[in-house]
């Protein structure tokens, strides 16, 4: 029971710096499509996921992996992805980088 507490916890810890960093995702969207990399820190959203934790609750969320920061943002700025789970390094970097897309 503890463990399924830190897990939401977490989610929503992640969620909200998603939303904060990339912007927010239009209510109305029919599927979110998250950017991730293979990072340990990132897997309460493949448990999320592969567990049917965002359609339980009413959530149609697809992970989507990464290996590269490059094809990730690339993803993003074409509006391939919705939001992106992101070091905070790749965040300063496509900062400077300017607008895309």
């Amino acid at each position: 029971m503890k463990k399924k507490w830190v897990v939401l916890l977490l989610l929503g810890c992640f969620g909200i710096s998603l939303l904060a960093i990339t912007g927010t995702v239009q209510a109305d969207s029919a599927k979110v499509k998250l950017g991730v990399q293979p990072w340990l820190g990132y897997g309460p959203w493949w448990i999320a996921e592969k567990n049917g934790y965002f359609e339980k609750r009413g959530l149609d969320v697809k992970v989507i992996n990464f290996t590269w920061d490059q094809d990730m943002g690339a993803a993003l700025a074409a509006g391939q992805l919705d939001v992106i789970a992101a070091a905070t390094n790749f965040v300063v970097s496509m900062r400077n980088q300017g607008p895309q897309g």
